[in-house]
């Protein structure tokens, strides 16, 4: 794995930032190596120490064996400290949602009950750290009532459960003394956003399931109960169907960021800051890119900002200064791994601390690994672990519920662990164990990528039209052998490797140093940030290697998962001067440079070479597929499973697909132009158009203010502005749009572009930059040679 020390460039006035934010890791492994994608982090106080650990509580990734396991990280004593060993397996169905004796919903410490008291692993539970409850604080928990598992209060002092109650008994939510009305809504949500606020001693609950609904627990003076649920309906920021991580309390202030509005639905960027005591709502700043609903957020209180780290296949890591209200995007600078749904918590002094989450992906070597970030002079993140952490079982003893009563001490921890020293700080990078089996075809590799040619200038564009901002520089391609497109090119396939933001070119046609100038083998990446080229891989493999044979138009996506490239066979043909492998699916591995044939590999007419029956591709990290629509407009859509190396189909006939046509995710959803039903080169569309990559259902989605020639109009969705971009380049007069999904409208952002760029047949998005990639085309009385790197913001 790696560790990256990286210098910044956020230096703010007020805002002790560190002049350099840097990431280790992973410098531990959490000794119970389960996924916990539904889950939650948090800082508590060490019970018999001055110190503060980090505690990952629970969770599982939709399967019914997860953790119940009480533990924590401490980070100056690089130890974890087990309290509760897991037994959830040990558990019988009965006894994992009902404890005790069946006719009472409440445990009670009984030799009718062998077991020890644990709760459940609950999925999707809401858990507050409540610091001024007990002698050294204490977890509220509750399950939502679709879910098994108990509600429950942790004690740490106790170092056990002293109050647990079944789901079937719901009125007794935790602590029994506020079950009120408020607290019976509250417990039918799932996924909401908390935060503690311990300067009101407060408890802050917002959204879950599809509901805009604010919750504060707080302390009542003189009441029947000594706290009180207060629910507020239908509050500004509207739903919130899935925000589990995405709320921090300061001082008085509690603040919401990005999530989704309903199941599925388009992410959201906005920041929300609420006046606890007034319950008054005020938004701020919109974060740069739509925050998605598998981030952790964190509070960083030495720099008084919120830390964002996004989820699902994502390093992004974003700062929201509070004093301020602005946001940056320092993922360049953090250098955190790829995560997926991590769970976190900040440790003054330290960092915050991150714990791998659902998926044993991404740049975690494994979910049970954990990384810090340092963001500020006064934390100082552990160096890169070489070896075990120590892990001691200090386990609490039973406590009757409700009743907070002395117990015995506990027995001496028990060392279960020896640790090994930690490496130190620095800059390291020791390649990338991505686990990839070196038994599966691979193929001699290339030797280290050459110099970067650098690109000629051509013009910069900065305009604003219609709210947005279009700004960016002009090239000309590098010359034959240097880089595509040294003249007219078209049918290229280009993608991100967002492990260092270069935009991968494969295929295409386009005149190159001999082998005719259709179907290009060489692979070149682009730097978006400098515009400069390399070369990837050559025409001729080296010798006992193997290419990806004539690509013309194919399929050519990144895999997150595997942090590598499938090229997918479409229209593949060419000479037969260095010929390599046709017809079958290939990976390439940007960091050794190789090409590999995964074995086992079944036909599928469609894709066989000359066939323009299939010739664009999507990878869906979700279902780990990648799909691949085959026909002229009706056909079937095939799909690439990466673990077997089989291709299979869907049933159902999809409509309106055409195989050629760009296409570009955007959540669950795959778009494109519809194609005619009677398909013929001459016939023109203006309908986009989706098919659902979970359910299969396919409709059209809005008419597009122009008219073009089926494969004649390219899309790619910007992540950042929650939007498709959409080139209509073969219309009179080509137009640049963009789909917004928050609104459902089509915005014109063509304005004064220059007719090269507009007429271009290639469009790509750097996601990690956020940047447009748009170039390269073969009309007549227009440059053919350009290319241009362009930022598009929202002014307004």
């Amino acid at each position: 794995m790696r560790r990256i020390l990286a210098a910044a460039v956020l230096i703010a006035a007020g805002i002790p930032l560190a002049e350099a934010a840097y990431s280790t890791g992973p410098i531990t492994k959490d000794p119970e190596g389960y996924a916990m994608g539904w889950a939650s982090g948090y800082a508590v106080a060490d019970p018999d120490g001055d110190g503060t650990l980090f505690m990952p509580l629970m969770g599982h990734n939709h399967v019914p064996d997860s953790n119940n396991a009480m533990r924590a990280y401490d980070p100056a004593a690089d130890r974890w400290l087990v309290w509760q060993q897991a037994n959830h397996d040990a558990l019988s169905r009965d006894q994992w949602f009902a404890w005790g004796d069946p006719s009472s919903p409440v445990w009670t410490n009984t030799d009718r009950d062998p077991f020890f008291p644990y709760a459940s692993g609950r999925n999707n539970y809401m858990g507050f750290y409540v610091p001024w409850e007990g002698e050294s604080g204490q977890l509220w928990l509750t399950s939502p009532f679709t879910t098994a598992g108990n509600h429950g209060i942790w004690d740490f002092s106790h170092k056990a459960w002293i109050h647990l109650v079944a789901r079937t008994e719901r009125e007794g939510f935790l602590p029994a003394d506020y079950a009120n009305e408020g607290a019976k809504y509250l417990i039918k949500e799932w996924n909401l956003a908390t935060a503690t606020c311990p300067a009101r001693e407060t408890l802050v609950a917002y959204g879950g399931k599809n509901d805009g609904h604010l919750y504060l627990i707080e302390p009542q003076d003189g009441g029947a109960q000594p706290y009180v649920v207060r629910r507020h309906t239908g509050q500004p920021p509207g739903p919130r169907n899935y925000a589990r991580r995405l709320g921090i309390c300061a001082g008085e202030y509690f603040y919401l960021f990005g999530g989704t509005k309903k199941y599925r639905g388009p992410k959201l960027a906005e920041t929300w800051r609420l006046h606890v005591p007034t319950v008054r709502w005020e938004r701020l700043a919109d974060a740069p890119v739509p925050i998605n609903d598998a981030a952790t957020v964190t509070y960083d209180s030495t720099a008084n900002a919120a830390v964002v780290f996004q989820g699902l296949q994502s390093n992004r890591v974003l700062v929201y200064e509070l004093e301020g209200n602005r946001w940056r995007d320092i993922s360049r600078e953090a250098g955190m791994p790829v995560g997926d749904r991590a769970v976190g918590a900040y440790i003054p002094g330290v960092g915050h601390i991150y714990r791998g989450g659902e998926w044993d992906n991404g740049g975690w070597g494994s979910h049970a690994e954990v990384y810090c970030l340092s963001l500020n002079d006064s934390d100082e993140c552990p160096g890169e672990h070489r070896g075990p952490s120590e892990v001691i079982l200090d386990e609490g003893e039973p406590v009757s519920p409700g009743n907070n009563q002395a117990v015995a001490p506990p027995a001496p921890p028990r060392i279960l662990q020896v640790r090994s020293d930690r490496g130190t700080s620095g800059t390291v990078d020791e390649g990338n164990d991505n686990g990839k089996d070196d038994d599966n075809g691979d193929s001699a590799g290339t030797s280290d990528p050459g110099p970067s040619t650098p690109s000629e200038p051509a013009g910069d564009i900065d305009q604003v039209v219609a709210g947005y901002r279009i700004a960016g520089a002009g090239y000309q391609f590098p010359a034959r052998g240097n880089g595509p497109c040294s003249n007219e090119c078209k049918h290229g396939r280009i993608a991100e490797n967002p492990m260092n933001g270069r935009l991968y070119w494969l295929g295409g046609d386009y005149g190159g140093p001999g082998h005719g100038a259709s179907a290009r083998q060489e692979m070149y990446s682009l730097d978006p940030r400098d515009g400069t080229w390399r070369e990837e891989y050559p025409y001729c493999a080296p010798a006992g290697a193997t290419n990806f044979y004539g690509p013309d138009q194919i399929g050519w996506v990144w895999d997150s998962r595997r942090e590598q490239f499938w090229a997918l066979p479409g229209l593949q043909y060419g000479n037969n001067n260095c010929r390599g492998t046709e017809n079958r699916v290939m990976a390439f591995d940007p960091e050794s440079r190789q090409w590999s044939v995964p074995t086992g590999q079944n036909d599928v007419n469609e894709v066989r070479s000359g066939r323009k029956k299939a010739k664009y591709a999507v990878y869906d990290e979700v279902t780990d597929r990648v799909y691949m629509p085959a026909g002229y407009a009706n056909g079937q859509v095939l799909i690439w499973n990466p673990d077997t190396a089989r291709w299979s189909r869907t049933t159902e006939i999809l409509e309106g697909f055409y195989a050629g046509q760009y296409m570009a995710k955007a959540g669950r959803r795959i778009y494109t132009i519809r194609s005619p039903s009677d398909f013929a080169p001459d016939h023109v569309t203006n309908t986009l158009m989706y098919w659902d990559i979970d359910t299969h259902d396919s409709g059209d989605v809005i008419t597009l203010p122009f008219r073009a020639r089926t494969e004649f109009s390219h899309l790619v969705y910007l992540e950042h502005l929650d939007a498709l971009l959409i080139l209509a380049f073969d219309t009179t007069p080509a137009k640049l749009l963009l789909y917004r999904f928050d609104t459902g409208t089509v915005v014109d952002i063509t304005g004064q572009l220059p007719p090269a760029l507009l007429r271009s047949r290639h469009l790509a998005y750097a996601a990690t930059s956020e940047q447009v990639f748009i170039g390269g085309n073969n009309y007549s009385g227009v440059e053919n040679n350009r290319f241009w790197l362009l930022s598009i913001e929202r002014t307004q």
